[in-house]
């Protein structure tokens, strides 16, 4: 458990506890697994300017939320961008 964090193992297992073992943006398991076929712990997410918790995540929407630098407003240009044109077929 890494003390970057400024929490223990038990802190974790209580967030992890809150959360029913799943991730707080899709409500999903993680399913990455280790060399020996274990899933890995969900990652504990945080603020990176505050270093604030604000909970566990699958690795997916980790990994979205540090591409988009956690900045809420092009997440919402994205959803704009699903929203027109994620049923239409792209035309070549």
């Amino acid at each position: 458990m890494p003390k970057k964090y400024g929490i223990n193992e038990s802190q974790y297992q209580e967030l992890f506890k809150q959360q029913n073992g799943k991730c707080a943006i899709c409500g999903e398991t993680e399913t990455r697994k280790n060399k020996q076929g274990n899933l890995w712990n969900l990652p504990i997410d945080h603020d990176h300017k505050t270093k604030k918790i604000r909970g566990l995540l699958c690795h997916r929407c980790n990994l979205v939320l540090g591409f988009v630098k956690d900045n809420p407003t092009l997440l919402q240009e994205m959803i704009k961008y699903l929203n027109k044109n994620g049923k239409k077929k792209i035309q070549n």
